[in-house]
């Protein structure tokens, strides 16, 4: 099934059912992940291909964090880690911004777990190694690093949305007005950002 964004980007509903993974989002519609075998397949576009800096936002609504999640990966990968990722960790619940060159992977992951079931806006702002800022709802929360300080490096696979191709990080829960930028959103870009969501909640 196809499924066209608000920006033009086409991507391939896979174990979805449109009548029933689609519902009532943030700002308008969004997707509902099953947590076991759905996704949203991307294509492989040079534009999503983001280098230093960049930025992934996205709203998001989890159902739980057991396992760790995948909300968007700008280069799906078997065997180790690359292109850009917004996750989610299994067990902690803390949000995690990272990147990867194919054998190594740089992350920053928040202090404190995201809340369950509620709509939060999840900003990772990535400038390089070891330098990035992640957002909870327009707030930077801090975090800590883990990892090498690699550079970020792609196998020419394809993004996805709601998994990473390892079969064992599908998100649960829904997605809604994801963004892929090619620079750094500043403090007051991101705090607008979150802004467009604050007069609908549902």
């Amino acid at each position: 099934t196809a499924y066209k964004s608000g920006s033009g980007y086409t991507g391939t509903m896979t174990n979805m059912n449109l009548n029933l993974s689609v519902d009532s989002g943030k700002l308008g519609q969004a997707l509902n992940f099953n947590g076991t075998s759905s996704y949203v397949d991307m294509g492989n576009s040079a534009s999503l291909a983001v280098s230093f800096p960049y930025t992934i936002a996205a709203w998001v609504k989890a159902a739980n964090f057991d396992t760790w999640a995948t909300l968007v990966t700008t280069d799906i990968n078997p065997g180790f880690t690359s292109g850009a990722n917004l996750q989610i960790q299994g067990s902690t619940g803390y949000p995690q911004i990272g990147f990867g060159n194919n054998g190594g992977s740089n992350e920053k992951a928040g202090p404190s777990p995201i809340a369950l079931n509620t709509w939060q806006h999840l900003v990772g702002v990535v400038r390089g190694p070891g330098d990035m800022d992640l957002y909870v709802n327009g707030v930077d929360v801090g975090g800590s690093y883990s990892g090498a300080e690699v550079t970020i490096q792609y196998t020419g696979n394809n993004a996805r949305m709601g998994d990473d191709s390892l079969g064992n990080d599908f998100f649960e829960g829904s997605l809604d007005d994801v963004r892929v930028y090619n620079r750094a959103l500043t403090p007051a870009e991101v705090k607008q950002l979150y802004g467009l969501g604050g007069a609908t909640i549902r």
